[in-house]
């Protein structure tokens, strides 16, 4: 299981860097982005948690893709500038569409009929 882990995971952080290299967005929008998109996954990965692919996506790429220090950083960054408000709503718009994602892969699943875990 550890192999699976550490393959996602370097997956994950691969993918995480390239995007935020190679996509000309405020890297604030782009890791909102990133986390609700690691949300969602990891909310339709939940089926799956007694498998292989739970370690190698679920653990591994998600732990790695979405990270709460890049997060945290960006936030503490803000604070340090005097942007208040500006980091005041990064944490509530990352909060609540970390949150809809996952509950929205989540809901993708009930749809097709899987049982929920």
């Amino acid at each position: 299981m550890i192999f699976y882990i550490v393959l996602g995971g370097a997956f994950g952080a691969l993918l995480r860097y390239l995007l935020l290299l190679f996509i000309p967005l405020a890297s604030l929008f782009i890791v909102s982005i990133i986390n609700f998109l690691g949300s969602f996954l990891i909310g339709i990965l939940f089926y799956f948690s007694n498998s292989k692919l739970w370690f190698f996506l679920g653990i591994g790429f998600c732990g790695a893709f979405t990270t709460f220090s890049t997060y945290s950083l960006e936030i503490v960054k803000m604070l340090g500038k005097g942007q208040f408000f500006a980091s005041f709503f990064y944490i509530v718009i990352n909060n609540f569409i970390c949150v809809l994602g996952c509950y929205l892969g989540i809901t993708l699943c009930r749809l097709i009929n899987l049982p929920f875990r």
